[in-house]
């Protein structure tokens, strides 16, 4: 049963996460930075993510029990913000930073600096978004004792090291498959993001209201399909 659980988190972060579909908006949002500054930056961002997940991951379900948030209305304003998000990557403006030089000598100011321009969107949510802390949430409340749920943070931050690893090597991915071929991968994940935000909408608003979910339209079959299978 347990590895099954953890094969299961390791298909379904990987799967959410989805590095190589990160790399348009991180060459973006690195643009300018040599490499000792990519470098913090990538440390900087993935890091920043990973802490929050685990956040949720331990601790997740007694967050949301004291702000009193449920699960459904936290897909439904999850799916919001990934829907916002994926506009903006179709439009090719999720990400405004400021690519001239910065003042500071050191690497490490610098990519600080970088660093609060990019948190939001790098960070929160396209790394640590609604589905990643979902995710998060919903495997850590099958944990039965505190040595599965360290081994699902182990996988976790295993996970995000393979993000932090492809993020690096994105100048190079840029670099074999050229600017045009990123930018329209940027809108497609747009697009398929859209797709994702709608569905969580519709789950989240089909668990709160279950007698939605009587119609029988299409539409109300695939959100029913989709809520039982959480």
């Amino acid at each position: 049963m347990e590895l099954a659980l953890f094969e299961n988190f390791l298909l379904a972060m990987i799967a959410i996460v989805n590095p190589l579909g990160k790399v348009p908006v991180w060459v973006e949002a690195s643009e300018g930075c040599d490499g000792p500054v990519r470098l913090r930056l990538g440390l900087f961002v993935v890091g920043t993510a990973l802490g929050l997940l685990l956040l949720f991951l331990f601790f997740g379900q007694s967050i949301l029990g004291f702000l009193s948030i449920d699960l459904p209305a936290f897909r439904v304003g999850g799916g919001i913000i990934i829907l916002l998000i994926g506009i903006e990557m179709l439009r090719g403006t999720l990400v405004d930073v400021d690519t001239e030089p910065s003042d500071e000598d050191d690497a490490f100011d610098r990519a600080k600096a970088r660093f609060r321009d990019v948190v939001v969107p790098m960070s929160v949510p396209i790394l640590a978004g609604p589905g990643s802390i979902t995710t998060a949430i919903l495997f850590g409340t099958q944990a039965e004792d505190p040595w599965t749920r360290l081994i699902l943070g182990a996988i976790l931050t295993g996970v995000m090291l393979l993000v932090l690893v492809v993020l690096l090597l994105g100048r190079r991915i840029q670099s074999v498959v050229g600017d045009l071929v990123l930018g329209v991968q940027t809108r497609i994940w747009g697009l398929l993001l859209t797709a994702i935000a709608a569905q969580l909408i519709l789950v989240g608003l089909g668990e709160s209201f279950p007698s939605w979910l009587d119609s029988s339209s299409p539409v109300a079959d695939d959100v029913r399909e989709s809520a039982s299978s959480r």
